[in-house]
């Protein structure tokens, strides 16, 4: 008997898998004709999914279909049993058989029965088995790994996939350390739900690891039991054997415990699963893990196996595997959450390519893998909606996190969606060209699919094109007045329905926004300046005409060129033209030329190209600065895309960075190659040649000379009108070309700029051929007492002291002025000094020449230190010198 049982079972396994391969032969017809396929289900359920439109309609008719009629081969089957059925009820109706025998025989086969089950049950614990979570979701008693084969692999990194909610993981997954779960957790999964358990006789080893990573990489835990159970017996066994696992990894009794009933031990033999899978979630309950929950496969819920309302069906997680997933999918969206794809791989991870993961998307809030703590997905966009339309003005972000504002976008803007993604709370984020967007629905509206049917932005004036009429509400629910054919309509604003269709808002109500209805007007006022406008602005290139016919050209007109217009004057036909101050016509079409004000001498009009901010302002997210942006400091080089010009408004600068302000007294046009020159401000030039003071910005007037390593205090970098930068200082302009003149080093506090005529070597060091520092003579010991003839610098501006043999270090912690030996004077400028007694100023840096005296506690503001010739330093102020000895003088401030 057992062997003709075996051979019917191999004889079963063997028709269930050519029936896979003849799916995935189908499933290859299917991709050919562009349907989109079910991996591991038959073709009529292929259909059933293949258009979102439709998937409703079709899955009525293949329910209503499937409960009245079946296929041919289940028609049969279902026959042949109820004929036999029948033949022996009516048998046991003629035949007076003792009911005791009967029921012996009945007691019989249940004994088999419950015998095959235990010897099934303990050949598993035997084998001790552990199984892949989907292994048997997709096709009871067989493995689904040849259909598997079939099945795209999906990168975490496309935008185009169903949601990326949580994983789950299992032995087979090995070590997973808290950095890698932050990888993963950064592409928007929330959750992890970690294998604990199978049967009563396998606990995963790397179970309490993963968890504790997990936690740690702040992702939400789940955990899951594979089940093997054959009885209501044997389920309450292994809930227990799950839940005494589940304590001793840490997890409390809050945590969601899913049982994974998809072996096809559950179901053989007619086993009930359904009956079976209740007993092990009630015996969860039963020890306290309320939050019980179920794993399915969708063929078994196709197939009857389990009715998934005993459980609450947003309690249920199914598998089921498109062959290409997007993110328009939205499958099983009746349970709580839908298990999509085991190939799902996370750049980013070590070896990712040979690390595929189950992912899984979550409907319910139940199973959002973290209860209430998560957002509630219903609120929010988790598929693709193609486009939406703005309810009110809200901002993109450069990050999903939402951390970094970018652009503004207003009310009624249509917006076009490539994909979503999730923070790392789990917050559904729109993926667009101009950054990241709100997902919640309060904010954003899903445009209909034939949106590029309507008016998408305020046409201003519309024509209709046929009779229609206003309504009182953008429902159209409630009608107004009839509005002609041919009527010219001016429009207010845009609104929108519900459902995600513009509407035209006007004065007498809404109106249409089908463009095959009503129809964009423009009258000539619209199109032209009818009255003079006083002066405009050019948008493009464009050239003068000597006639108002426009028959003979005239001179060329750069883009951004400011024309005076003294009169408007029209053509034979009625085209209005510019007459300009120079007596030459020039169009007055509005897309060509822009109505400006008196100040637009204040702004640029014509693209810089780049330029420096002379002082702090912010970029903005729209034209009207309504929505600030980030800040640009003083001195910022900013690149300049181009100019966006606006009727009788300022026009703006467009940068990478937002909108800036054009004004010129923020905005300093500067040359192409601008880094050639010290723009940035230095306080201090050193002349690397001899040159020049001039007496203006543009050098048109030569000043004094200046020497090659003179030191000069700069004021204030100006600019010509062409941009290029000059210095402006006491005596004058010099240039700030770096050919010409370097910045001092910025630490020059800690370097001789005045000669100190001798110093004394503090440690010794390398004397030097030449002022580059590149070429070293001989060492000079401490101590040494070294002549000093003056102070030259290197071409990056470090000061060097010039010698008879050559040049020293002017660092003052390797050398000091002669006179300081004992360091009790000031060789660094205190900028302000207190006298600590009376004294007196001196006429010279030698002290021959007393000036007035000076009492003790008087402030005196220090100009500079210079040095006598024997290297003693002095305080120069602008009433004469003063002593810089540390016990005549002290530091204030």
């Amino acid at each position: 008997m057992k062997k003709i049982i075996s051979g019917m079972l191999i004889c079963t396994v063997l028709l269930n898998s050519f029936s896979v391969i003849a799916s995935g032969e189908e499933l290859v017809k299917t991709e050919t004709t562009g349907e989109t396929g079910l991996v591991t289900q038959a073709t009529s359920e292929t259909t059933t999914n293949s258009t979102e439109d439709t998937s409703s309609v079709t899955e009525e008719n293949t329910s209503e279909r499937d409960s009245s009629t079946s296929s041919t081969k289940e028609e049969s089957l279902d026959s042949s049993t109820n004929s036999t059925t029948e033949e022996h009820s009516s048998v046991s109706e003629t035949n007076t058989t003792d009911s005791k025998t009967e029921a012996s025989q009945s007691s019989e086969v249940e004994k088999k029965t419950i015998d095959q089950d235990e010897a099934d049950y303990q050949e598993a614990a035997r084998e001790g088995t552990n199984h892949k979570k989907g292994t048997y979701a997709m096709k009871n008693g067989i493995s689904s790994r040849v259909a598997r084969a079939t099945v795209a692999n999906v990168y975490a990194n496309d935008p185009n996939l169903p949601g990326k909610n949580f994983i789950d993981v299992s032995s087979w997954n090995g070590d997973i350390s808290v950095a890698e779960y932050q990888k993963i957790k950064s592409y928007g999964v929330t959750g992890v739900s970690v294998k604990l358990t199978e049967g009563t006789w396998y606990v995963n080893p790397y179970a309490a690891g993963q968890i504790r990573n997990a936690k740690a990489a702040g992702l939400k835990v789940s955990a899951y039991h594979y089940s093997m159970y054959v009885s209501a017996a044997t389920a309450q066994d292994e809930a227990r054997y799950f839940a005494q696992a589940a304590a001793n990894s840490g997890l409390d009794k809050n945590t969601i415990m899913f049982n994974d009933a998809e072996d096809p031990t559950l179901t053989n033999n007619g086993r009930n699963a359904h009956a079976n899978s209740v007993a092990f979630n009630q015996q969860l309950k039963a020890l306290g893990y309320k939050n019980d929950a179920l794993y399915v496969g969708k063929w078994w819920l196709t197939n009857g196996y389990i009715d998934t309302s005993a459980f609450g069906r947003d309690r249920v997680w199914v598998a089921q595997y498109p062959y290409t997933p997007d993110s328009s999918m939205q499958w099983n969206n009746d349970h709580g959450a839908w298990q999509w794809s085991s190939q799902m791989y996370f750049p980013g991870l070590a070896n990712y390519e040979g690390r595929p993961f189950d992912i899984s998307m979550t409907y319910s809030n139940f199973l959002n893998m973290g209860n209430s703590s998560g957002p509630d997905l219903s609120k929010y966009y988790t598929t693709n909606p193609g486009r939406v339309i703005m309810k009110n003005d809200d901002t993109f972000y450069q990050d999903v996190a939402f951390r970094t504002p970018s652009w503004r976008v207003k009310k009624n803007t249509l917006v076009t969606i490539k994909g979503i993604e999730y923070s790392s709370a789990g917050i559904p984020r729109l993926v667009t060209d101009q950054g990241y967007l709100t997902a919640n629905k309060g904010y954003v509206l899903a445009a209909q699919s034939n949106i590029d049917l309507y008016f998408t932005t305020n046409p201003k004036k519309v024509r209709l094109k046929s009779d229609d009429y206003f309504y009182a509400d953008p429902e159209f629910k409630q009608r107004l007045s009839k509005v002609s054919k041919g009527t010219i309509v001016e429009v207010e604003d845009l609104a929108y329905t519900q459902s995600g269709i513009f509407r035209l808002k006007t004065a007498k109500g809404y109106l249409t926004a089908n463009k095959n209805i009503v129809e964009q007007y423009k009258g000539l006022e619209d199109i032209y300046y009818t009255s003079n406008p006083g002066q405009v602005i050019t948008r493009n290139e464009d050239t003068y005409y000597k006639d108002v016919e426009f028959k003979t050209k005239a001179n060329k007109v750069t883009a951004g060129s400011v024309l005076k217009v003294t009169a408007i004057e029209k053509t034979k036909s009625g085209i209005p033209r510019l007459k300009t101050a120079n007596g030459y016509y020039f169009t007055a079409n509005k897309n060509y030329v822009v109505a400006t004000g008196s100040w637009i001498a204040n702004y640029h009009t014509v693209n810089p190209g780049q330029i420096i901010m002379k002082n702090s302002d912010n970029f903005y997210g729209d034209p009207d600065f309504l929505y600030k942006g980030s800040a640009v400091s003083k001195g910022s080089l900013v690149p300049v895309v181009g100019i966006e010009y606006r009727e009788n408004q300022v026009p703006r600068l467009i940068t990478q960075n937002g909108y800036l302000t054009a004004n010129k007294s923020y905005a300093q046009k500067v040359v192409p190659n601008i880094k050639d020159y010290l723009y940035d401000y230095p306080e201090y030039a050193v002349m690397k040649t001899n040159d020049y003071y001039y007496q203006d910005v543009n050098f048109s007037k030569k000043g004094e000379s200046v020497s090659k390593d003179t030191l000069i205090k700069v004021l204030s970098v100006d600019y010509t009108e062409n941009g290029l930068p000059r210095l402006k200082t006491a005596k004058g302009y010099i240039t700030a070309n770096k050919t010409y003149v370097t910045k001092l080093v910025s630490n020059s506090d800690n370097y001789f700029t005045e000669n100190p005529h001798q110093i004394i070597m503090r440690v010794s060091d390398k004397l030097y051929t030449d002022v580059e520092f590149s070429n070293a003579s001989r060492t000079l010991s401490s101590g040494t007492v070294v002549p000093v003839k003056g102070i030259e610098y290197s071409s990056n501006g470090v000061p060097r002291l010039k010698t008879e043999e050559g040049y020293l270090t002017a660092n003052k912690n390797y050398v000091t002025a002669a006179g300081n030996t004992n360091n009790n004077y000031f060789v660094t400028n205190p900028k302000k000094v207190k006298l600590l007694i009376d004294d007196s100023f001196y006429n010279n840096v030698e002290f021959t020449k007393k000036g007035q005296v000076v009492k003790k506690n008087t402030i005196v503001e220090v100009e500079a230190i210079e040095y006598t010739n024997n290297g003693i330093p002095r305080l120069k102020t602008n009433q004469g010198y003063l002593t810089a000895n540390k016990w005549y003088v002290a530091k204030v401030g």
